[in-house]
């Protein structure tokens, strides 16, 4: 098989459930290429939509070396080891992503929330403001500014209440920010 061939096999598998035979088959391919940065981000890629993002970091950081000015692989790194609580790493890599790619809302909210929870809170609020000005519509946004007013040191019940209402305005019933909803409920019962 050539390159394509292992990343439309890999695709195929993981879209009908079988990440691990996904897994296998790029495991596979990157012996076979081992150039292959494709392989190597989707490996990544697959490793963080199923929750392992520590062990995606690997690897991504591989695919990086061998394409260091690629967007998407540092888009993916970035989110990767801001999910293994790397976070300085994390919000390094979508910095760049940011300066490849400027006004991307998808960087700029997982940059904001990365931020936030790296105890920049105030540029990390910035940031998800400007990455709302560009998709009033992106419902993730508003409930990371509610996630910032909930879950860091300066606690704002109602401007928490007023983003996660309006995430649920765009995305009624969504279980994420369902959840962050009942948790800032919670947190109104304890005052």
């Amino acid at each position: 098989m050539d390159e394509n061939e292992y990343l439309q096999k890999s695709k195929e598998l993981a879209l009908a459930g079988k990440v691990q035979e996904a897994l296998e088959t790029l495991k596979e391919g990157s012996k076979l290429i081992p150039q292959s940065w494709q392989i190597l981000l989707t490996a990544g890629q697959i490793l963080s939509e199923v929750g392992h993002s520590e062990v995606a970091v690997s690897p991504l950081k591989k695919a990086k070396e061998l394409n260091p000015g690629n967007f998407e692989i540092r888009f993916a790194l970035g989110n990767a080891l801001g999910r293994a609580f790397a976070l300085r790493e994390g919000v390094a890599e979508l910095e760049a992503a940011e300066r490849m790619q400027p006004n991307d809302d998808e960087v700029l909210r997982n940059l904001g929330w990365m931020r936030c929870l790296s105890g920049e809170v105030e540029k990390g609020r910035e940031t998800l403001y400007r990455a709302i000005k560009i998709d009033p519509q992106n419902a993730l946004i508003y409930n990371d500014l509610a996630a910032s007013y909930l879950y860091t040191d300066d606690v704002d019940l109602d401007k928490a209440q007023d983003y996660c209402l309006r995430a649920l305005e765009i995305s009624p019933g969504h279980p994420f920010f369902l959840q962050t909803w009942q948790n800032i409920q919670e947190r109104l019962g304890e005052e």
